[in-house]
């Protein structure tokens, strides 16, 4: 008798139960369907995004590696591949590929900016200033924790103002380089010898290309010992990139110094 009981006090307890459930989804059910399917929507979404997002990244990086070496050549490739670096710069999804495609842009106009200097083309040299620092301030300012990028585009900054002869603003972008290089990256001690060398006007000043990170990565931006940017620049921007000869992965590359400077070799 009392199995019996508990029996049909269990029935009734599930019963009760069974219809307050339906009751609830009589009542609220169309909204639980919604915020189900914006769930699944929002996932699908998410997917979707991040799926697209890494073939985007794979297609920036390898159109950076292939402007990279163009840019290196004359004509039209090089014209090419420095509108394809600016693109990336504007647009790029990765950050890392968007500061290194900015500040090589800025190592290609810093190398035009020289030469034009060197040969007392004011014009020339005035306009390459300008996209110079467009650059270089797009990689500083856009793509924020990109530490070895943003010493690179520092350090681009201070060659540019020794350049033009402005001893305070050039210091002041070395010791930034030097700050955010560091002992870690290659650039940090560049930087640090260039302030100082600049400081004491007792000796030429090294100014070697951006090297890479530790554990032997490549540069991502190599600058010849030698000059062969174009006298003139046109509309759509220098004619050339920097001379051929690249550094090897893991050692920088001597580079471009300003035009009042002789180039020390890097050990």
């Amino acid at each position: 008798m009392k199995s019996q009981r508990r029996h049909e006090l269990k029935e009734n307890v599930l019963a009760s139960e069974f219809g307050k459930m339906r009751q609830f989804f009589d009542q609220y059910g169309n909204y639980v369907l919604l915020a189900v399917g914006a769930v699944v929507l929002i996932v699908v979404v998410t997917v979707v995004w991040y799926g697209r997002i890494q073939r985007a990244g794979g297609e920036e990086n390898t159109l950076f590696n292939n402007s990279q070496m163009s840019v290196l050549e004359k004509g039209q490739a090089a014209k090419q591949a420095l509108a394809d670096l600016a693109n990336l710069a504007e647009n790029a999804h990765l950050k890392a590929v968007g500061a290194k495609a900015a500040v090589l842009s800025g190592d290609v106009y810093l190398q035009a900016y020289i030469e034009a200097v060197a040969k007392g083309q004011e014009e020339q040299a005035s306009e390459a200033r300008k996209s110079v620092e467009q650059y270089y301030r797009l990689a500083l300012d856009k793509y924020k924790g990109q530490t070895l990028q943003a010493a690179q585009a520092h350090y681009g900054l201070g060659v540019m103002y020794e350049t033009a002869d402005k001893r305070e603003e050039a210091l002041k972008e070395y010791k930034a380089a030097a700050d955010l290089g560091g002992t870690n990256y290659q650039i940090g001690k560049l930087a640090a010898q260039a302030g100082q060398s600049l400081e004491s006007q007792s000796q030429p000043v090294r100014l070697a290309s951006t090297s890479s990170a530790p554990g032997g990565r490549s540069p991502s931006v190599f600058r010849p010992s030698t000059s062969t940017a174009p006298a003139t620049l046109p509309a759509g921007g220098p004619t050339s990139g920097p001379a051929a000869g690249t550094a090897p992965a893991g050692e920088p590359a001597t580079a471009p110094a300003p035009a009042s400077r002789s180039v020390a070799t890097q050990p």
